[in-house]
Order: C-alpha cells, then sequence, then structure tokens
C-alpha cells in the first residue's frame, strides 16, 4: 500500500528540527548576498559619479572678456554665503546680450566640480579612495575592478569600449587597426619602470612599433599611457583631443610640431630620449603638468612663458640639464618644481625667486649650486 506523504502538522520532530536548521543556515547565506548586493550597488554608482567628474567639460567662454571677472566672483560670494545646504536659485536679470548667459556659464566652470566633490567625500568615508599627505588621490581595487567590469558589461566587442587596459586586448585592437571613436583610453605597457638600481637601456630598449596611423580613428581619444612603444608616422593621426599623455621611454629626441597639443592637461615623458622638449614653442594653455624625469639627454628647459597655467615641473634626474630657462619666472600658478639629481645645474635664474605660488622646490644632489638668493618673496615655500 502507498504511503501518503505527511503534512506539516504529521511530521516527526527530527524532521522538523531538521527543517529549521536549513532554514536558520540559509540565512546568513541570503544575507551575505544581500550584502554583497548592496555593496555592489553603491560601488556601481561611486563609479558613475567618478566617471561623470572625469568626463566634466568646461563649458566655451571666449577668452579676455572685460568686466566679467567681477561679476562672477560677486555672484559666487552670494552663492558662498548661504549656510543652507537646499537647492539656491539665483537669478541674472538684464536685457539681452549684456552677457547673462556667459556670466553663468563662468560660475559653472568655476564652482561646478564642487558638487560632485561630495561623492570623493563620500568615497573616502567608505574607503573606497584615500587621500594621501600630498593630495594624491588613490583608489581602492574593488572600486577600480568593478569600473573596468562595468565598461566590460557595456561591449562585448574590443574596439567599442571606452577603454582598452588589458596587453593582450589592446595589442588585438592595435595589430588590426581596429580602433574606433569609441575608445576614450589606452594603456599598453610592455616594460615595466626601471628601478633605482637598474639603467633605463635595460629596461625600455626594447620596443615594440605601431604606425600612428593605427590610431587615426581615435578621434575621442583623452587618456593614452605607453610604456615599451615606439610609433612611426605622422602624429597628426594622434587624436586632438588628447588630455593626458603619458609615455615611458619616448624614443624622439623632441616632441613632433605636428602632433596636437593644445588640449594637454598633463604630459609625463619620463626616461625619454628627449634632448629638448619642443624645437618650436607651442603655447599651451592648458597643460598643467609637464614631467621629463629622468631623462639623461636633456640639455634645455622650454619657453615656459607659453605654459602660463602650469603647476607642477619635474626635471629630476636630468644630468646634462645645465641651465633653466629665465622664463620659468612667468609662472605665476606653479606650485612645485623638482630638479633633483641634476648634477650639472650650476645656478638658478633669479626670476625663480619671484614664483609667488610655489610651495615645494627639491634640489638634492644639485652638487654644483652653491649659493641660494634671498628666499623670502617665495611666501609659500
Amino acid at each position: 500500500m502507498e504511503e501518503k506523504p505527511r503534512t506539516e502538522n504529521e511530521r516527526t520532530p527530527e524532521s522538523k528540527h531538521g527543517g529549521e536548521t536549513r532554514r536558520e543556515n540559509d540565512c546568513p547565506r541570503r544575507t551575505n548576498k544581500k550584502k554583497e548586493w548592496n555593496q555592489n550597488a553603491v560601488i556601481k554608482n561611486v563609479v558613475e559619479r567618478v566617471t561623470r567628474l572625469l568626463n566634466k567639460i568646461e563649458l566655451f567662454i571666449p577668452d579676455h572678456l572685460v568686466g566679467i571677472e567681477s561679476r562672477v566672483q560677486s555672484m559666487i560670494e552670494l552663492l558662498n554665503s548661504q549656510q543652507s545646504k537646499d537647492i539656491l536659485y539665483l537669478g541674472i536679470w538684464g536685457m539681452g546680450g549684456i552677457g547673462k548667459t556667459t556670466i553663468a556659464k563662468a560660475i559653472y566652470n568655476q564652482i561646478g566640480v564642487n558638487f560632485e566633490e561630495i561623492g570623493i567625500s563620500a568615497l573616502v568615508e567608505r574607503s573606497l579612495v584615500t587621500i594621501d599627505d600630498k593630495n594624491k588621490l588613490q583608489m581602492h581595487d574593488l572600486l577600480r575592478d568593478m569600473g573596468r567590469e562595468i565598461i566590460r558589461e557595456k561591449s562585448p566587442e574590443l574596439e567599442k569600449r571606452s577603454r582598452l587596459w588589458l596587453t593582450e586586448e589592446v595589442l588585438n585592437v592595435l595589430s588590426q587597426k581596429k580602433g574606433t571613436k569609441s575608445i576614450k583610453g589606452l594603456t599598453l605597457k610592455l616594460k615595466s619602470t626601471p628601478s633605482k638600481s637598474e639603467k633605463i637601456t635595460s629596461k625600455l630598449e626594447k620596443t615594440i612599433c605601431f604606425e600612428t596611423k593605427t590610431f587615426k580613428k581615435m578621434h575621442n581619444l583623452r587618456l593614452l599611457q605607453l610604456i615599451g612603444v615606439r610609433l612611426d608616422g605622422d602624429y597628426r593621426y594622434l587624436s586632438r583631443d588628447l588630455k593626458w599623455l603619458c609615455w615611458l621611454g619616448f624614443p624622439s629626441t623632441c616632441i613632433p610640431a605636428e602632433l596636437y597639443q593644445e588640449s594637454l592637461v598633463a604630459m609625463e615623458l619620463k626616461y625619454s630620449n628627449l634632448e629638448q622638449i619642443w624645437t618650436e614653442d607651442q603655447k599651451l594653455e592648458n597643460l598643467k603638468v609637464l614631467n621629463v624625469s629622468h631623462s639623461h639627454n636633456l640639455i634645455k628647459t622650454p619657453d615656459f612663458s607659453c605654459l602660463p597655467n602650469l603647476e607642477k615641473l619635474s626635471l629630476k634626474g636630468c644630468p646634462r640639464l645645465s641651465t633653466v630657462s629665465n622664463t620659468i619666472g612667468c609662472l605665476n600658478k606653479l606650485l612645485s618644481i623638482n630638479l633633483k639629481n641634476c648634477t650639472s645645474l650650476q645656478n638658478l635664474p633669479t626670476s625663480i625667486y619671484k614664483l609667488k605660488a610655489l610651495e615645494i622646490m627639491i634640489l638634492s644632489g644639485c652638487l654644483m649650486i652653491d649659493k641660494l638668493e634671498d628666499l623670502k618673496e617665495m611666501e609659500f615655500l
């Protein structure tokens, strides 16, 4: 005779207890999954915030406007005087054509980033990013990996991804010339950075070469990082929107004039073969960071008057550099200069002592400099 299934009330105490035990054991699993889901959701939200911050583009306003700056500052002071965290509406009245829209754009360009900095503070509180005593922002591996996974999920096709960083995938795209306008950031590291005890030639002399034409369709490329790579051909093929160029072991004796550089904010050409940075001076108003450290053949600095917004200059470990251009005194926004181990440097230009914003100047290892002028004029040093 077939036995009927027992109802819940008819089950033995042992089976009830066992069922309860299984349910109790399942609870931690559900809780952990919920926590993991919540954490992933937070990280995803954070990645999107940071991406918006990095993609922030200033609104266009003409240069050298008359009478705008004082009005912009008055508006910003008015906004800052309000203690409320609620949304504030501030009206700008006036007849057509007097510059109301221009003032609004200028205000946004100056303070728009502050709203996203709230997001950065939240990241620090969650230990997803850290800011060290040198104001250097570092990202937690979990946040980095989540961001990368979001990019990979958006497009299975390599050439349609906005960022490429895995060596095998980058080589695939470059060797087959599959680059597209979708690519905004590209990293290719084929050699490691030389350690202090190693000679540059032992690490960076062997390189792989690509034609510059490989980058022809990457119109929106903004971040380019290369190590152990050489490019041959016309540099006009590189994106005109390039913001950050980091090229360790840059092989040329000067930067090609045809490379469009006016959009650059940071240029890092450490361990390069540069003898001089440019043969013809470039007017680069957006450039804030210039790092040509360990360029052993560098003998000449550029005309700094062409770099009015430069904030950080590193010439560390350039043993053949014997002089620094007197035009360095034009850099009113310069915050730091690193001349460490410039062993041929015999003196500093007098104009360097007029740099009012300078906070850091490193001269250790500059053994031929035997005298410094009065440093009292350098208010923040």
